[in-house]
Parts: C-alpha cells; sequence; structure tokens
C-alpha cells in the first residue's frame, strides 16, 4: 500500500510516554484522514529502556512501524525523511515523543495545510512557559530575525509538517555533526526560509514537554553550532539575492501562564559553574570578545551575574560578525560556541530574575 501520510516519532528512553503519544497521533489520523492510508513511524535510538516495546504494544487503527536508527535526534529526522522518500510518501509530519500536551488537533494543524496545498512547511505555535524554551527566546529567535527579517517565535519547535518537496529539499542541504542531534530543529527551520517554501504557523496551544534545564548545556551547543554553519551556508549562496519569505501566521504565540520554575534552586551553584567556565575560556574570550570581554568580566562573580538585553545583544553582533566574516574557519565553531555557552546562560539568568518580579 501506497501512504499518503506519514508521522514520524524520534525517541531516546521514551517508554514511559510514547504510548501516549502514539494513540493521540492514531486518533488524530483516524478523526481528520484516512485510517488505512497513515502510518506512524517510531524512529529510536537504541532506547536502554525498551522504547520499542511500548511503542509496538500500543494498540492503533493505524499501521505502525519502528525503526532502529543511530544516536541523536537529527540523525532519526533524517532516516525517516529518507524512509518517506523512498516510499514516495507526499505528506509528513514529525512529532517530539515526549510531549503530555498534544491532542488529536495537532494532527490536522500539522498536515491538514498540505494536503490542502496552503503551505509546504509547517512551523507551529505554542504557549509557552516564560521560564521555559530558553534557547529559542535568547538565541534562536533572534538569529533568525537577523538572518531573515522574519519573527519565527518558534524556530526550535519540535514539531513540523513538511510537503515531499520540503523534506527532499532537505535531505539535499549540507550537515555537520551537530545537525544530527539537538541541531536538526534550526537547521529544518533555517532552510524553509532559504528555501523560499510557504510557510504556516498554526497555533497549537500548550506545549508541556520534558523539562530541559539539565541538559541546557549540551542543547545550546548543538542548536548555536548547527544554527552558525546552515546561515553561513545560506548567506553564501544567496549573497545576491533576497531570502525573505512571507509567513502565514494563523494564531499567536501566548505565554503559559502557569507557573514553573524548579530550577530557581539550581541557580547559587550554576553560577559558580559558570564563572570558572568563562575564567577557564579567557584567552578565547578575549580573541572573540575583545572589549566585550572586559565589560563582561565586571558584571559577573560567583554569587551574581547582570547579563541584560543589550549588552547580550552586543555579544551576539560581535559573535557572528566574526562567524559570518570570510577569514572564519568552521572549524573553529566549538571554540565559539564554548566562549558563548556561560555568556548565554548569564543571560537566561538574568532574565529569570528580571521577569520573576513581573506578574
Amino acid at each position: 500500500m501506497k501512504y499518503q501520510i506519514a508521522i514520524g516519532l524520534p525517541s531516546y528512553n521514551e517508554a514511559e510516554r510514547i504510548g501516549f503519544v502514539t494513540k493521540q497521533i492514531d486518533r488524530g489520523l483516524g478523526k481528520y484522514f484516512s485510517s488505512d492510508s497513515s502510518l506512524i513511524v517510531n524512529m529510536d535510538s537504541k532506547s536502554p529502556d525498551d522504547t520499542k516495546s511500548a511503542f509496538l504494544a500500543t494498540k492503533t487503527k493505524v499501521d505502525k512501524l519502528y525503526l532502529e536508527v543511530g544516536k541523536g535526534k537529527g540523525t532519526a529526522l533524517i532516516d525517516f525523511w529518507s524512509f518517506c522518500s523512498e516510499n514516495k510518501i507526499p505528506y509528513i509530519a514529525t512529532i517530539d515523543a515526549d510531549l503530555k500536551s498534544i491532542t488529536p488537533e495537532w494532527i490536522s494543524l500539522l498536515v491538514q495545510p498540505l494536503v490542502d496545498q496552503k503551505a509546504e512547511t509547517i512551523l507551529p505555535l505554542y504557549a509557552r512557559n516564560r521560564f521555559g524554551a530558553n534557547i529559542t527566546n535568547q538565541f534562536a529567535s533572534p538569529l533568525v530575525y537577523s538572518i531573515f527579517g522574519e519573527r519565527v517565535r518558534q524556530p526550535l519547535a519540535g514539531e513540523f509538517g513538511y510537503s515531499a518537496n520540503f523534506y527532499r529539499y532537505l535531505l539535499q542541504q549540507p550537515k555537520i555533526e551537530a545537525t544530527s542531534k539537538y541541531g536538526i530543529d534550526i537547521f529544518i527551520t533555517c532552510n524553509a526560509l532559504a528555501g523560499k517554501f510557504q510557510i504556516l504557523n498554526p497555533d497549537l496551544g500548550r506545549k508541556i514537554d520534558k523539562p530541559s534545564f539539565y541538559h541546557q548545556e549540551e542543547t545550546f551547543l548543538e542548536v548555536s553550532r548547527s544554527a552558525i554553519a546552515v546561515t553561513r551556508e545560506i548567506l553564501e549562496k544567496n549573497k545576491n539575492s533576497n531570502v525573505k519569505k512571507p509567513i502565514t501566521i494563523e494564531g499567536y504565540c501566548a505565554i503559559d501562564t502557569e507557573e514553573f520554575f524548579p530550577h530557581k534552586i539550581e541557580i547559587p551553584e550554576l553560577l559558580k559553574k559558570l564563572f570558572i567556565q568563562y575564567k577557564e575560556n579567557q584567552k578565547l574570550n578575549e580573541k572573540y570578545l575583545g572589549d566585550l570581554s572586559e565589560i563582561i568580566k565586571r558584571n559577573i562573580s560567583k554569587e551574581n551575574v547582570n547579563i541584560n538585553v543589550e549588552l547580550w545583544t552586543d555579544v551576539l553582533t560581535v559573535i557572528l560578525k566574526r562567524c559570518y566574516s570570510r577569514e572564519f574557519n568552521l572549524s573553529d565553531i566549538d571554540k565559539v560556541t564554548r566562549v558563548l555557552l556561560p555568556i548565554y546562560r548569564w543571560r537566561v539568568i538574568t532574565f529569570w530574575i528580571e521577569v520573576e518580579s513581573k506578574p
């Protein structure tokens, strides 16, 4: 049978939640589309918690397929796109396997505009907690706006809808190691814009998933490395043309008002750790930040920090200008992002403290 729709679930150690997500997808496919021509695919990175059994044991009306893939979310998505290309599946979506808030309606919002030819790419909006989505708010969204002139509020959405033309385009684009990991989402968003695909931003409502605080460093390094690499490539390709592409927004980026700030207790120890990180990289800080390295030193300590939005903007401007220069060697991207890492985390802590005092 030739499938018309496939939904991909990348996973690693999601035995506890993947059953719920799979059931919601099954209900959405059955309600809005044809169960007989739809497929749910779990791309699992050899989870030791036996995510495979949890997925396959979930009863569905829609066909299911388990694919064992290599390590990393990006690897899982790339393998899924390749599978869909080989099987000529015209409409697909990918959904994180750790969601608590997914509903059957999400499937319609991610896929129906593709079927109706209203969009080639779906980049959804969510209501996010003000203490969450830190890489999105402090790094990814400003970077995308600076390159494309578009206010993409969720460039690291996690959930995406793809036409066949779009996912095949993604398969052809250059990738670095970080793209195979958490850097995949920014890679998707930037290529949707650079490739001038018609983009739709539907509102999915609240997004509740696993807290990302405890792997924030790893995630930031992979996202920032992927973002710099893909935007360098795009700028080089499009240096003589306009890369801007209009986005159709069907909702707004709301704030989830439910309080969620359990990591506040971690701030004192985190400040000490970041202070040490920054001092250890002093030579690199001076090389890549110039005079800003001294300004930052005056705004940090083991107990306090003040990286306001103006200073953070200056840091990003100086770093990215260097990264986009002809003299910059892409092999130095690891060093640059390690310089950025503690400053980014200080910026996030400064932001947390600012917004905590506001109603």
